[in-house]
């Protein structure tokens, strides 16, 4: 009977035990927070100024990661993101350009969704363009195939200034081969349709018919620069630096790709002589306020950003810059504040 009772108590004794050794249940995942539009639009803009400084692969992947947003929202948001921006009557030139650079790092989905809508907004843009566009497109063109160079006899964009169409021939104040203004307008087409190998493509073949087309070497150095063949990018900004070496975008050209290798201080060489030529070349301030951020120097790129915004306070680009500059200055009111005019720019 004894042994019995001390039997059950044992057995007791070691259910209790058991139930005291059973680990809490983990506590539920906490819910994924809810991001407003405008977060997730900060957030890609950074990403975009990141890929314009030159950012690697792995730091894009890095930067994503860190976001803590998923794929899925990223792609989300993306596609209703492009779908605003296909839809707007302003141009959208500079960011369809960073966006089709985006693209081409292959850093997954996001690129390939933000590749793809780049590509329209060039495209888009490029079939938009009148006469009347030309005051609204002229701080943008520049960066991608220079102002100057859209004119042909039957494209007047680099024209409506003075009233009249003019040709690439006497832009260039010389005789150009027919076969080669072709070939070139053809590159520009292809440009604007996201083609880039065959812009690349129709850039060389006019400039074997005429080396010397110093334009046709910076709109190849430009689109060599959005797919990501910066030395050889270089190579054709100085091409035509050789040809003109007043050539103002070139200059700046040459400094971009040099950014994205991180060679900044040559870069800043470079976007100073641009600025030596013209001053109030504002993409060339908002370029050299970029080597800037880089270098550590964000005083130096807060004051560069400031240039470029007395020139064109409107530069959306550039009030994103200046954001970043006061960020990392540790003035956070301030750089909310100059990261809200850029929204308001460019909504």
């Amino acid at each position: 009977m004894f042994r019995k009772i001390w039997q059950t108590i044992l057995n007791l004794w070691r259910q209790i035990q058991r139930h005291f050794r059973k680990q809490p249940a983990p506590p539920p995942p906490p819910p994924t927070p809810i991001r407003s539009f405008g977060e997730c639009e900060q957030k890609f803009m950074e990403l975009l100024e990141g890929v314009e400084r030159g950012w690697s692969r792995g730091e894009i992947k890095g930067f994503l990661i860190g976001s803590k947003i998923k794929d899925a929202e990223w792609e989300n948001w993306l596609q209703e993101f492009g779908e605003r921006l296909l839809v707007s009557p302003a141009t959208n030139l500079e960011l369809g350009r960073r966006m089709v650079r985006l693209g081409a790092a292959n850093c997954g989905r996001i690129s390939e969704v933000a590749g793809n809508i780049g590509r329209q907004l060039l495209a888009g843009e490029s079939l938009n363009l009148t006469p009347m566009d030309d005051s609204s497109i002229s701080d943008n063109v520049p960066q991608l195939l220079g102002s100057e160079s859209w004119s042909s006899p039957t494209d007047s964009l680099s024209g409506t200034n003075q009233g009249e169409s003019t040709s690439q021939s006497e832009s260039i104040g010389r005789e150009i081969s027919k076969d080669a203004e072709e070939l070139y307008n053809q590159g520009v087409d292809k440009y604007c349709a996201g083609d880039l190998q065959g812009a690349i493509a129709a850039f060389n073949k006019a400039l074997e018919i005429d080396p010397e087309f110093h334009i046709a070497w910076y709109n190849l150095g430009s689109t060599l620069n959005i797919f990501g063949s910066n030395t050889e990018a270089i190579a054709a900004f100085n091409k035509a630096l050789e040809i003109d070496p007043k050539y103002h975008l070139a200059w700046y050209g040459k400094g971009n790709a040099l950014t994205e290798l991180s060679h900044n201080t040559e870069a800043i060489a470079d976007f100073d002589t641009a600025l030596g030529i013209d001053p109030k070349f504002h993409i060339a301030w908002n370029g050299k306020g970029i080597a800037l951020i880089n270098l550590g120097y964000y005083s130096k790129a807060l004051a560069a950003y400031e240039k470029a915004l007395e020139i064109d306070p409107k530069f959306h680009i550039a009030w994103n810059g200046k954001g970043s500059a006061l960020r990392e200055l540790g003035c956070y009111s301030e750089a909310i504040a100059a990261y809200e005019k850029a929204l308001e720019r460019k909504p």
